[in-house]
């Protein structure tokens, strides 16, 4: 009994080249008033398939930074434009330079 090629390495291959077409990177600037590491200011960021909205990737990047602190006042800027939490993530486009505001409430 001979072997038969396994088709779907191919076109598995393919399937994941493929997918990285619908995935957009940003550059991401964090606010100098977010307390992060200075390595991580200014990163290139990947913006996952399952992400759908602004309100998606502001959740993202606050579990993937530890940013639980001033959940109100932090939101994205492009090109000195706020992007409201509600708007499709397609607004954004590939190496877009985002900012990640944090607005400081003093009560």
């Amino acid at each position: 009994m001979s072997k038969q090629p396994n088709n779907n390495i191919s076109s598995n291959l393919f399937h994941v080249s493929n997918r990285h077409e619908h995935m957009s990177r940003i550059k991401l600037i964090f606010d100098d008033n977010i307390v992060i590491a200075k390595e991580y200011r200014k990163i290139w960021f990947l913006i996952p398939e399952t992400v759908r909205f602004i309100s998606d990737l502001v959740y993202l990047i606050k579990s993937k930074f530890s940013l639980k602190k001033a959940s109100n006042g932090l939101y994205l800027v492009l090109d000195d434009f706020t992007l409201p939490f509600t708007q499709s993530i397609q607004i954004i486009r590939e190496s877009d330079v985002i900012m990640y505001i944090n607005i400081l409430v003093n009560f």
